[in-house]
């Protein structure tokens, strides 16, 4: 066998065993997305979910060093296809904030053990961890950016405080989940005051053609 062949014959093996891996880890990660949405936090262990996806409880182990490690790593991934479904072309700024919001509260209506495992790790979490980065930091960035564009496409008020408004929508979406998990908010109504109570905090900074167009969202649910 010649240098090319050898080269060409260890870049599949890598490239077979890249693909393998890859395949594991997102069998790892649904299956732990699946399981909490069936049995919640406390139901679930690593031997468990070793079990169900079928790989060793010491590979998990060298691959998540913990239950909440492995909770924190199937978020991030969900999250990241909540945010590839929310993408839409030709949608302004307040449509993709809509946009949002809608997806990730009918995640929680339709997953809703998974939702109350996760707001139950926020809020036990410390300011430092990584999960209160991903779920409150990055969350009001985003709305921050999605401001800045609003305002730039006049349908939000130029004057307005952006950092402000981040933070208010960002707690907006938090105090919802938290309603819900203590019996305030109904599970079946969770979507609908999740969406009306963004397009109200919204509707106080809109200018008119902003305004017209979160009315317009919000005759959808009311």
């Amino acid at each position: 066998m010649n240098a090319f062949q050898t080269n060409n014959s260890d870049w599949f093996l890598l490239n077979s065993l890249q693909h393998d891996q890859q395949k594991r880890k997102e069998r790892i990660l649904t299956t732990t997305r699946e399981l909490l949405s069936k049995q919640g936090y406390d139901g679930i262990n690593m031997r468990d979910l070793a079990v169900a996806a079928d790989v060793a409880t010491t590979t998990l182990y060298n691959l998540y060093q913990s239950k909440d490690s492995l909770i924190l790593a199937a978020l991030i991934d969900l999250l990241e296809q909540m945010t590839a479904d929310a993408q839409s072309n030709g949608m302004n700024e307040l449509e993709m904030l809509m946009k949002k919001r809608e997806v990730h509260a009918n995640q929680v209506v339709l997953e809703p053990h998974y939702a109350e495992a996760m707001t139950i790790m926020l809020f036990n979490a410390e300011p430092s961890d990584q999960i209160v980065r991903i779920m409150i930091g990055e969350v009001m960035e985003s709305n921050r950016q999605h401001i800045l564009k609003a305002i730039h496409e006049g349908l939000l008020e130029p004057d307005l405080d952006v950092k402000l408004l981040s933070r208010e929508l960002t707690a907006t979406g938090t105090s919802n989940l938290f309603l819900w998990m203590k019996g305030f908010v109904a599970l079946q109504d969770f979507f609908r005051e999740s969406m009306l109570s963004h397009i109200d905090l919204l509707l106080g900074f809109a200018t008119t053609s902003g305004e017209e167009l979160l009315l317009e969202y919000r005759s959808r649910y009311v």
